[in-house]
């Protein structure tokens, strides 16, 4: 038995999560920041914003099942022919990160709520994630 479904596009190129990184401003505060600074903002921001346009009724307080595709630009010259494995377009487990954060609050409360994930990375001629959500009993 299901509950809400969702099927996202969103027309960005992919970005991983990167790393939290403390740094000491000259005033001896200390601020922590992400690896992957405004362009994960963008990316994230984008994504949330398409599952707030598709997603009714809040949050899910539920399990939720999620598929993610993430696509990229091929190189001129790719070590692989259909999935990148180069350290440019990042790790699968960093990239599902971004999308899960992207998705607290609009799909569910929190990323612990998300019991099964399947992805991929791959190549196509326009960078791009597809995400699929379900709510399930």
């Amino acid at each position: 038995m299901t509950g809400r479904q969702m099927v996202l596009q969103v027309m960005v190129e992919p970005v991983p999560q990167g790393s939290m990184r403390s740094i000491r401003t000259k005033h001896g505060k200390t601020v922590t920041i992400h690896s992957a600074g405004s362009r994960l903002a963008v990316y994230r921001a984008a994504i949330n914003e398409a599952a707030r346009a598709k997603w009714k009724g809040g949050p899910s307080a539920g399990p939720i099942k999620i598929g993610i595709t993430f696509y990229f630009l091929p190189p001129k010259k790719p070590r692989h022919k259909v999935f990148p494995i180069t350290r440019r377009v990042g790790d699968i487990d960093k990239l599902e990160r971004a999308v899960l954060d992207a998705l607290t609050n609009v799909v569910y409360i929190d990323d612990s709520q998300v019991v099964k994930v399947e992805k991929v990375k791959a190549y196509f001629r326009t960078p791009q994630v597809l995400i699929d959500v379900e709510e399930i009993d």
